[in-house]
């Protein structure tokens, strides 16, 4: 069997620490932000930002409370943006923890009616099929 290597060596020694890991620049335009998911045994959900040349784009968002917010804001600033250079939310999948900051980010980006689509929920809850 192939041996693991881990590359997010800060980020290793934070999680058996049981603390949150840091604001890690990934590679040069692209930062891992952790952001807390609260009273939660995973932790955290590390959302991502890419630089790209008219702001970011987020990849997930994070849980949808005042301790996640505040840390994904703060997350931004060490990686030397603010909310408002948020352009684009891209969403992995369909949980909470991804999605919950989502709408959030939309309304504080000053894109409410731009390019970041409503919440993943709304979508979800309109396009599902029942399965009987």
């Amino acid at each position: 069997m192939a041996a693991i290597t881990i590359s997010g060596t800060e980020q290793k020694a934070a999680w058996d620490a049981n603390v949150l890991p840091p604001v890690e620049q990934v590679r040069p335009g692209l930062w891992s932000i952790p952001v807390p998911l609260p009273n939660n045994p995973l932790r955290y959900v590390l959302v991502y930002l890419f630089e790209l040349d008219n702001g970011v784009a987020m990849v997930d968002a994070g849980w949808n409370t005042e301790e996640s917010w505040a840390a994904l804001n703060d997350g931004i600033g060490q990686a030397g943006g603010s909310i408002g250079d948020v352009n684009a939310v891209v969403v992995t999948h369909i949980h909470p923890d991804h999605y919950g900051l989502a709408g959030r980010v939309r309304e504080a980006s000053g894109h409410g009616s731009g390019s970041i689509p409503p919440t993943p929920r709304s979508w979800w809850s309109a396009t599902r099929t029942p399965t009987t």
